[in-house]
């Protein structure tokens, strides 16, 4: 081979964001120089234990900063979201049967393996509490503070009580309104998640009953002390969303939403925004029949319907206050969260992966990642990441976790930003300034301060296209409003 041949194949070698930084880096590591040609850098890279020859990585679950990756031997591993470093690892249920994506919430984390619901201490792996459920599962379980739902394929969602084992020294210590320092605190609480137990009291799960299959895991969208609502969708085209009331023991439809298509891809949900329609959340699902469908969450009005004129099977993610939908066919509409106005559409995209403040990252129908303009679905790049195909749906913040099949996972986010960016937090933060521009031009002008002490201008509306900015234009000019 000549010489000018063995440059060209070591050119060709360093253009794949997955190359090779080394002898020293297992095959498949994304390289810092070149992740920093796209503007990313690498967070942290963890190789889970497993045998490669044998398993394979099938899910990645984000909760309460903790990655949890699954794998097909029934293995469930923890990992730090923001170090990489493996918390705990626990196997879950038996190799031989399907293993459903995990839920977690606080303390807890649910696994459906075949037909069995695991309950763990989420800090730790332990497993606390089994049940054999009565039907046949369709999709992994979700998880309230209070209850874990499961669904069925024959329609059925289940919902069983997460009852917390008493705790005589905590019970002790809040009769005598014992107050304990920060340090004792930090004890306390370190010696409550190391010790969860949950009652072993076999009861009867609550039972909402919808039309054909369910088969992608519920969402829980709000919780109140006594009731919290579900929403889940069925292979007839069906939209249910249910209320289950603990005080009354009783679960329950409010309302349904039919479509013309089956739908199989998840719900979405905005909580109450008040920019989009006031002190209810609304529930966005999408149809097989092309149309986004956006519902008020109260009462179940329609608010709007989006047609794409294309089928819908992957999952419509809310962003902010914009709603990004990727069709079958492979364009993907990013729409306005109250009117359902198109604000653009980017061909050759298979879903949605993460986003950060003006970018957003995407999967391709041939297994790349794109990378586009907030504003206007430009496309700005595109990253080789062919050798990690387990790329996970992130819609909390702005990292983009990647994984091999072999169990190389992998966290990328932009250079700087050192702390991650929580898409719900942003936008609760634009309501707040916003309500508070309110207030300052209510109330009669301050004195006028010198140009020294002048506070800095808010940072326009444009840094962040999925916030609503703070004294926002009337609604003509701003739909978030």
């Amino acid at each position: 081979m000549t010489r000018h041949s063995t440059f060209f194949f070591a050119w060709i070698g360093v253009l794949s964001l997955g190359s090779l930084a080394g002898a020293a880096y297992p095959i498949g590591i994304i390289d810092q120089q070149a992740a920093a040609a796209h503007g990313l850098t690498r967070a942290w890279y963890s190789q889970i234990e497993m045998d490669g020859a044998r398993g394979r990585v099938l899910h990645m679950v984000l909760a309460g900063g903790t990655l949890f990756v699954q794998s097909d031997n029934a293995v469930l591993h923890a990992l730090g979201a923001e170090t990489g470093q493996t918390l705990w690892a626990q196997r879950v249920g038996s190799a031989v049967h399907p293993t459903m994506p995990a839920a977690a919430n606080a303390d807890y984390v649910a696994v459906v393996n075949g037909s069995t619901l695991y309950l763990l201490n989420r800090f730790n792996g332990n497993l606390l509490w089994k049940k054999q459920v009565e039907h046949v599962p369709g999709a992994g379980p979700a998880l309230s503070d209070r209850y874990v739902y499961v669904p069925m394929v024959n329609g059925l969602v289940a919902a069983y009580r997460l009852k917390p084992a008493e705790d005589p020294v905590a019970e002790l210590r809040k009769e005598q309104k014992v107050e304990l320092t920060d340090e004792q605190e930090k004890s306390a609480e370190t010696e409550r998640q190391s010790g969860l137990r949950i009652s072993q009291e076999t009861s009867v799960a609550l039972v909402c009953t919808s039309y054909g299959q369910v088969l992608v895991p519920p969402l829980v969208t709000s919780q109140g002390d006594l009731t919290e609502n579900v929403t889940w969708t069925t292979s007839r085209g069906y939209l249910f969303v249910a209320q289950l009331d603990s005080e009354g023991g009783r679960f329950a439809a409010n309302y349904r939403l039919e479509t013309n298509g089956e739908i199989t891809s998840e719900p979405a949900y905005l909580p109450a925004n008040a920019n989009v329609v006031g002190s209810s959340g609304v529930i966005f699902g999408a149809s097989e029949d092309g149309f986004v469908y956006a519902v008020r969450e109260t009462d179940g009005q329609l608010l709007w319907r989006f047609s794409t004129g294309e089928p819908i099977v992957e999952q419509t993610v809310v962003i902010g206050l914009r709603v990004l939908v990727p069709t079958q066919t492979g364009a993907m509409y990013c729409l306005d969260a109250k009117t359902g106005r198109e604000l653009w559409s980017a061909p050759e995209i298979r879903r949605f992966l993460a986003a950060s403040k003006d970018r957003i990252y995407v999967a391709t129908k041939i297994g790349r990642v794109m990378v586009l303009n907030a504003n206007t679905g430009a496309r700005l790049d595109t990253l080789e990441l062919t050798r990690l195909p387990v790329q996970m749906t992130n819609t909390q913040n702005d990292r983009l976790y990647v994984a091999s099949p072999t169990g190389l996972v992998q966290c990328l986010h932009e250079i700087g930003q050192t702390q991650p960016v929580f898409h719900r937090q942003v936008v609760a933060a634009g309501q707040k300034k916003a309500v508070e521009g309110e207030k300052a031009e209510e109330s009669p002008p301050a004195a006028e301060q010198p140009a020294a002490e002048q506070p800095a201008a808010e940072k326009p509306a444009a840094d962040n296209p999925f916030a609503a900015p703070p004294n926002a234009a009337p609604a003509a000019d701003n739909p978030f409003n």
